[in-house]
């Protein structure tokens, strides 16, 4: 281990998890013996499931998120609830509650210790690499993942321009924040393309940015702990726009990079050779058990929703 750094992950499929960390480990941790550590949107595993997981890799740790939707965000304001979006008519019902808890927590990278998560152990590295629980690692990488971090505010597996039609659709008023926030702080974007896009008014034009993998994403934690990304992060948490809109913490983290900087982001160009964005069997994540599906089916017989 060469650098103050760890590896978090956000987890809730259990049936993928084994062959995650196996591969992960195999291809790259076994050699570099970073610390992992997987957290959970309330109790997913068992104690002897945690237990066999610790011992069977090394420096993994679990550690329970107790989630809950920030006071200020009303119910009725929910992302589920825009059913005049597509994307929520046709994938996203309150099941997926659970997701928009990822996009806070991720985006939040300041706030470890807080909002339902007592430990605040992450605070004390100077590098964070974020992985999902369907994270593919194909081949062994054989060089610090961490390396670039030292000259970069961020670098990740793979940045591109998407041109999927559907991504507006969780951006909605991304764009809007945007502009209030420079014209509040009194900020020129450093990035070129972004200075462009905001002096128009379309949210796809936030297309034309591109941004990182999301799934495998490294971050040097001197630039979000910087009063810059602290200020930044709390008017997104006023906003609301995780839990509102969806925003993604690709968007979130990315976006405020491109604020203050040129080209903040390095790419790997890992993909598709050395590492793939999920398995080929990896399902989305929908809490049916949990307490608020249950409230949301009861309020449905009522008719209540």
């Amino acid at each position: 281990m060469n650098f103050n750094a760890a590896v978090f992950m956000l987890a809730g499929r259990k049936d993928i998890l084994p062959a995650t960390l196996k591969l992960f480990y195999k291809n790259w941790n076994n050699y570099y013996k970073y610390p992992l550590y997987i957290y959970t949107l309330k109790k997913i595993y068992t104690k002897s499931e945690i237990k066999f997981y610790e011992q069977s890799f090394e420096g993994l740790k679990f550690i329970e998120l107790n989630p809950f939707v920030p006071k200020n965000i009303n119910s009725e304001d929910l992302f589920y609830k825009r059913t005049y979006n597509e994307y929520v008519k046709k994938k996203f019902d309150v099941r997926r509650l659970g997701f928009l808890h990822m996009c806070y927590f991720r985006s939040n990278l300041t706030l470890f210790g807080e909002w339902g998560c007592k430990k605040k152990i992450l605070y004390k590295y100077d590098y964070l690499m974020n992985i999902d629980d369907d994270s593919r690692f194909k081949k062994r990488i054989k060089f610090d993942l961490f390396n670039k971090l030292t000259k970069y505010p961020m670098a990740t597996c793979h940045i591109s321009i998407e041109r999927k039609k559907n991504l507006a659709l969780v951006r909605e008023n991304l764009l809007f924040f945007l502009k209030k926030y420079v014209k509040k702080y009194k900020i020129k974007a450093k990035n070129k393309t972004l200075n462009m896009i905001l002096k128009t008014n379309d949210e796809k034009n936030l297309n034309k940015l591109a941004y990182s993998t999301g799934n495998l994403d490294l971050y040097s934690m001197k630039i979000f702990k910087s009063k810059h990304y602290r200020q930044f992060i709390n008017e997104v948490n006023k906003f609301g726009g995780q839990y509102k809109y969806r925003w993604g913490d690709i968007e979130i983290t990315n976006l405020f990079l491109y604020l203050y900087y040129e080209k903040p982001i390095y790419s790997y160009k890992l993909w598709p050779k050395f590492y793939e964005p999920s398995h080929p069997d990896a399902k989305p994540i929908h809490y049916k058990s949990n307490f608020f599906y249950l409230i949301y089916k009861i309020r449905s017989f009522f008719g209540l929703t």
